[in-house]
């Protein structure tokens, strides 16, 4: 790991900027130019990537800024922080097991007003498992599914929409309501022909239903952040990447 990244007080924390060594030569001690992650950013339909993954460092993501939240790989919080998000005395939630608990906790930080900011002179290395893929679009998506194995595919299922039910307000939803609705469907037509076996997902929600409706809850309750406020993180339009390819000169 390389500069280790501050976490300053109240409504401030930094991920990094994570680059990928491949897995291949990860002995080797080896090093990409690859991204691996510059924070996580969250489309409308509620897909959450780790923004920049895939493309070449090529200074394009120079510029401190404020993220929808921090990729898990390597993240530092403040104490404080939390301790204030903690529900029902866990940080991470533990019926997630793996997969999207990082994405779910940055999600309750902005609930609760903390903010998380991406400072690109902190640099890391990440040996990421399922390599780094581009996710961006649709297409994307299909043509990398492969790489992830049923066990990922199965986790990251669930935990979406569990982690959708603890921290979507009612005025955010019915705001994407077609969006989030519409992705449902494709998803479930996909998995329908492609990966039936990821239904016995839903097996696993209806037991963990009840802890999650009770998390969802608390967060609800003790949420300082309104829907409308929210809604600049969850309207697709603050990624790095894509404002980078809109404005390549910036």
């Amino acid at each position: 790991m390389k500069n280790a990244s501050p976490v300053w007080r109240r409504i401030k924390k930094y991920p990094s900027k994570f680059k990928k060594i491949n897995i291949e030569i990860y002995q080797k001690n080896l090093k990409t130019n690859k991204l691996d992650t510059v924070g996580l950013f969250c489309f409308r339909n509620r897909r959450i990537i780790d923004d920049g993954q895939g493309l070449e460092d090529n200074g394009q993501f120079g510029q401190e800024k404020e993220v929808f939240g921090v990729s898990g790989a390597c993240p530092i919080y403040r104490k404080e922080a939390l301790e204030d998000v903690k529900v029902m005395g866990e940080y991470l939630d533990q019926d997630f097991f793996m997969y999207k608990e990082d994405v779910d906790l940055s999600w309750r930080l902005l609930l609760f007003g903390w903010k998380s900011l991406y400072y690109p002179m902190a640099v890391a290395y990440h040996g990421r498992g399922t390599g780094v893929l581009k996710r961006f679009t649709h297409m994307e998506v299909y043509k990398n599914r492969s790489q992830l194995s049923k066990f990922q595919k199965y986790y990251s299922y669930k935990n979406q929409r569990l982690m959708q039910l603890k921290n979507e307000t009612w005025g955010t939803y019915f705001a994407d309501f077609f969006p989030i609705f519409g992705k449902e469907i494709l998803v479930f037509g996909y998995m329908l022909f492609r990966e039936p076996s990821i239904f016995k997902a839903w097996l696993e929600m209806v037991k963990q239903l009840p802890r999650a409706l009770k998390k969802r809850s608390y967060i609800q309750k003790n949420r300082r952040v309104t829907s409308k406020e929210m809604r600049k993180w969850l309207s697709g339009k603050q990624s790095q990447y894509l404002q980078h390819e809109k404005n390549p000169n910036t």
